[in-house]
């Protein structure tokens, strides 16, 4: 029985002690065949783990791009000692500060100018104060992550909460979050957060996203290589990133690459969208002139969220497109889409931005003008800080000619808290058409600041610069426009004109030869050119021959010398007129109107009688009136002129100094 007792277990030990040494053997052989055979075959190398191509990605990213919203500042160090210890207390001061009004959050469908900013910005926030500007989630969130450091409570981690309305491709609309340590994830919004479904950042995903929004700033900055180099290291970081993607997509849209931009985010809708997706899908089809894929676009915007009001916005303004290609028979049939549309949206939301800026386009189309204005001032009053409402509510005054009733209307959207370069521009341009240029000067110079790749604000600006007595500033800004805009005929020909204010001839006279070369055709640049010469004392017979074929008539050619204060040069070529274009009725009436406006009232008589004898007596009474004109303009100059030292007139933005030309009539045969 003893012996029976034990025997199973010798036979165990003998079965693995025989397992073990065949297993020795197969392994040395396997080790021998791998390491080219024999006995100098080499041992086996340990296998490496595969590599990590968003690690390898990052250590790669350049130093300038490295920068990160979460940095922990003075500024930070003062708002965390001043505000609660622990994490959920800190995240609760800053959503507290949003529903004060001191941070004011972005909009998911709009531009995202300054992103990402930084924490140091935003700490005032938490101090009291008001943040200019708007801020989205990631800033908040980041803010919340130097609050923690700042605090020592931990290095924070970041991560996302999925479901957020338009997250699926919008950057903007993505839900952030953050905890310390490894406690619970907080969200700046004052929601409670599913911990379970929580994607976390790594160091890797976090500097993505920090990418893509700093993509999304250089963008609205005008910077194109940055928002490009942004957007392409995000890519690369985090290449399955649908909301990345977008990003990537919309930067090759900003660089004029709108066929590659628009399929880069139709490959991403194909996997992940959602309404924004499609509606701002849409958006780029209509600026390729697509309109019937814009529809289509439109309408899945629709069938993904009944409830989203923009799309059928959309589809009115696509119906509104269609007036201009539909005989005039049919237009009311479109006017009824377009309100079709309206009616869907204000099923949805009646008051939602928008509605009312479409109707009043519509009432406009029927010239219905009161209607227009109400319905924009509803506008405006129900949505303070709709942009479109204010500026067209102000373009309608401005076309009616009620221009003191369209500057109050952009003073009310800035006093609204409207930023936007457009407003800033359109209230500078007024205000400086009333000739109030010191109150302009601010608007204009903060739309540039708003929009710097606005090739009109610069020469604007310029021009401010330049009634305001600052001539080194206005031809700094002009040069810096013609560096940014090489292609601007305008901006050239605006810095020409102060390079000749200021005496820089051949600087000014190489430009508008290289300018006349490029572009024989332009009217503008050869009649800039001649004058140019005269300034420089080297006008010659082929240059006023151009400045004459280019304008038209010498006559022509002398009233811009007359707009441009040169009196005697334009007397000359009147004189000269007298001759060579008889035919041209007005010649005679300018050499009048500069006759009185120099006191020459006995030539400008003894000119008037000769020209009118030969008429016939309805052809007298026509020229006569056109000589009333001159005359009583002419005087007018001349009165003001006259007038007591103590009590100078205002000077024109545009009148070179020395002698004022006097007023071209107004009339014309």
């Amino acid at each position: 029985m003893t012996e029976s007792r034990f025997k199973p277990r010798y036979i165990t030990f003998g079965v693995i002690a025989l397992t073990v040494i065949a297993a020795a053997v197969w392994l040395t052989i396997k080790a021998t065949s791998t390491s080219g055979g024999g006995a100098g075959g080499t041992a086996p190398t340990t296998e490496q783990p595969p590599a990590d191509p968003g690690r390898e990605a990052l250590a790669k990213l350049p130093e300038r791009l490295r920068a990160r919203p979460d940095v922990v500042t003075g500024q930070v160090r003062l708002a965390a000692e001043k505000g609660p210890g622990d994490p959920a207390g800190i995240v609760n001061a800053i959503h507290d500060a949003v529903k004060a009004g001191r941070f004011r959050l972005r909009d998911v469908e709009s531009d995202a100018p300054g992103a990402p900013r930084p924490a140091d910005e935003l700490a005032a926030g938490l101090l009291g104060k008001d943040v200019p500007g708007e801020v989205g989630t990631l800033e908040l969130t980041a803010l919340a992550g130097a609050l923690f450091e700042a605090r020592d409570l931990g290095k924070p981690q970041y991560g996302r909460a999925p479901g957020a309305r338009f997250d699926a491709t919008a950057l903007v609309a993505r839900r952030y979050v953050v905890r310390a340590d490894q406690g619970a994830w907080l969200a700046t919004d004052g929601e409670s957060v599913d911990q379970s479904a929580v994607v976390p950042f790594d160091e890797v995903a976090m500097m993505a996203n920090v990418l893509a929004w700093r993509a999304l700033g250089a963008m609205v900055a005008g910077d194109d290589d940055l928002a490009s180099t942004a957007a392409n290291q995000a890519r690369r970081l985090a290449p399955d990133d649908p909301a990345i993607a977008f990003v990537v997509g919309k930067t090759q849209i900003n660089a004029g690459l709108v066929e590659m931009g628009v399929a880069t985010m139709e490959r991403v809708a194909k996997d992940h969208a959602d309404a924004l997706t499609w509606q701002v899908l849409g958006r780029m089809e209509r600026i390729q002139e697509k309109p019937f894929r814009a529809d289509q676009d439109f309408r899945k915007a629709i069938a993904a969220d009944p409830a989203y009001v923009p799309p059928h916005l959309q589809l009115a303004e696509l119906a509104l497109e269609r007036l201009d290609v539909t005989p005039q028979a049919e237009h009311e049939g479109i006017l009824a889409q377009a309100e079709a549309e309206l009616d869907a949206a204000r099923k949805i939301d009646p008051k939602a931005p928008g509605i009312r800026v479409i109707g009043a386009h519509i009432a406009a189309l029927r010239e219905d003008t009161d209607k227009a204005i109400a319905l924009l001032k509803e506008e405006t009053e129900l949505n303070p800080t709709s942009e479109d409402g204010w500026l067209i509510l102000a373009q309608v005054y401005a076309v009616n000619e009620r221009d003191t009733d369209a500057i109050a209307a952009l003073r009310g959207a800035v006093a609204a808290g409207v930023e936007s370069a457009d407003i800033e521009k359109a209230l500078g341009l007024l205000l400086a058409s009333s000739g109030a240029f010191d109150e302009a000067y601010p608007h204009v110079k903060k739309a540039l600041a708003l929009n710097p790749r606005d090739n009109e604000i610069r020469p604007q600006l310029a021009q401010l610069e330049r009634a305001r007595s600052h001539a080194d500033e206005a031809l700094r800004l002009m040069e810096e426009q013609v560096e940014q805009f090489p292609d601007d005929a305008l901006g050239s020909l605006l810095l020409a004109q102060l390079e000749l204010d200021a005496k820089n001839y051949d600087i000014a006279l190489k430009r508008l030869d290289k300018l006349v070369k490029e572009q024989p055709d332009n009217k503008d640049a050869v009649m800039l050119r001649y004058l140019g010469m005269l300034m420089a004392g080297r006008a010659d017979q082929g240059s006023l021959d151009a400045a004459v074929a280019a304008v038209g008539s010498r006559r022509q050619v002398a009233e811009i010398l007359l707009e441009q204060g040169r009196v005697v040069d334009a007397e000359a070529l009147l004189k000269d007129a007298l001759e060579s274009e008889p035919e041209d009725a007005l010649v005679p009436v300018y050499l009048v109107g500069i006759y009185v406006g120099t006191g020459r009232d006995a030539e400008a008589q003894a000119l008037r009688e000769a020209t009118l004898a030969p008429l016939s007596a309805d052809d007298k009474a026509d020229v006569e009136a056109l000589f009333n004109t001159a005359t009583e303009q002419a005087m007018a100059q001349r009165r003001a002129h006259e007038q007591p030292p103590g009590d100078p007139a205002p000077p024109s933005p545009d009148a070179d100094a020395g002698t004022a030309a006097p007023a071209a009539p107004d009339a014309a045969p």
